[in-house]
């Protein structure tokens, strides 16, 4: 389980049943909403540069219309719907993303026993 804050208004927590993450008021502690995600969401980090709230699962859940391991959401539209990224990795994508100001748009994800960097 991973949680992670924007700084600014809300702080998202992961969770694996169902695949989703909770969001809360950061002043507050208040329950604001949930938003439905790939399977078996390990990883949360927060980008600056876009506002936008990333989180690397270990799997897609196509059924729920969630095809990629790499998700996010905008933190000013908790409604958007942005287009996830698929590893193409066969079995489980146990891994961790990286994002920071200093790298401009851009994050890194990596993937357990997989001897290189996602871009």
């Amino acid at each position: 389980f991973t949680y992670a804050s924007d700084g600014h208004k809300y702080v998202w927590a992961a969770a694996f049943g169902p695949n989703r993450v909770d969001v809360f008021d950061i002043d507050t502690g208040d329950y604001v909403t949930y938003i439905p995600t790939c399977s078996t969401p390990i990883d949360l980090d927060y980008h600056a540069n876009t506002y936008e709230m990333w989180v690397h699962c270990a799997g897609t859940d196509e059924a729920n219309g969630h095809d990629g391991h790499i998700d996010s959401f905008s933190v000013n539209n908790l409604s958007g719907d942005m287009k996830q990224v698929n590893l193409n990795v066969t079995g489980r994508a146990y891994g961790r993303n990286v994002v920071h100001s200093t790298l401009g748009s851009f994050g890194y994800a990596t993937v357990y026993k997989m001897p290189y960097l996602y871009k």
